[in-house]
């Protein structure tokens, strides 16, 4: 690493919030019928996330940003546990979805404190992470072959974070530092979805937040679904997620990035 730019740990798995892309409406009707004014329609999305992490994250002061740059491949030495699903609900124009994420990473390497000295250190670092979504749709646009929904709503963020530093540098550096943040944020999107034929459809999102809280939020997707049955979608997909938040030296500037894969349960 240079200064604080250091190799801390490997990638994520099941990613953070599965979002209303790959999954929401029945879509065991490609053609996208009229949506019945009176039936409620329900979907649940369980996701798997081979995705890589860049970034700068530190629990508080007196602790050096501590850059994260690694790929999925080093997934199985730093995640720990974690698990992602997406519930949606629609009736009609309107829908209403959920988003939830948990996952716990560690990690460690050795930098330098100090640029340009020949002074070492080597950090461990663990982090536990919480990522809801709560948002609302409303389907703009139908026609016979795809849709276009806008929707708002509110992201939820909690991070867990201790660093354990030793080694030669700057008095003050070594020991452990832990700290916590929770914090809201709106955010706001468009969602389309494209029937290719009877079998093959393609969904997009492109989400932007932050304002609240974080500096940034958004998120980008592009997905490539099967229609299994009239009950089973299967969906592979593209994903890419940035959070920039800093709060009294507390610094969680990330972005995950990665294809997807997944199932949708329509009823």
């Amino acid at each position: 690493m240079k200064s604080t730019k250091n190799h801390l740990f490997g990638a994520l798995i099941l990613g953070a919030m599965c979002t209303p892309i790959l999954a929401g409406e029945d879509q065991s009707k490609i053609n996208l019928e009229p949506i019945s004014e009176d039936c409620w329609e329900f979907s649940l999305s369980p996701y798997f996330m081979m995705a890589s992490l860049t970034g700068d994250v530190s629990p508080g002061p007196n602790v050096p940003s501590l850059g994260v740059d690694a790929a999925f491949s080093d997934l199985k030495d730093h995640l720990e546990a974690g698990a992602a699903g997406y519930f949606e609900a629609r009736k009609g124009k309107w829908g209403f979805g959920l988003d939830a994420m948990w996952l716990k990473l560690s990690g460690s390497n050795t930098f330098s404190p100090d640029p340009g000295s020949m002074l070492t250190a080597s950090a461990s670092l663990d982090i536990e992470e919480v990522r809801a979504k709560a948002l609302a749709f409303y389907r703009f646009n139908e026609y016979d072959s795809g849709s276009l929904d806008f929707y708002a709503g509110v992201s939820y963020n909690y991070v867990d974070m201790s660093a354990s530093i030793a080694g030669s540098g700057p008095a003050g550096l070594d020991g452990n530092r832990g700290n916590n943040k929770g914090w809201f944020d709106p955010v706001i999107g468009v969602r389309f979805i494209q029937d290719i034929n009877d079998k093959w459809f393609l969904k997009g999102i492109a989400e932007i937040g932050g304002w609240a809280s974080s500096d940034t939020n958004w998120e980008l997707m592009g997905v490539l679904g099967y229609h299994i049955n009239h009950r089973w979608d299967l969906a592979l997909a593209y994903r890419g997620i940035g959070i920039d938040y800093k709060d009294d030296g507390f610094v969680y500037d990330v972005t995950m990035h990665g294809p997807m894969i997944g199932f949708t349960y329509n009823w």
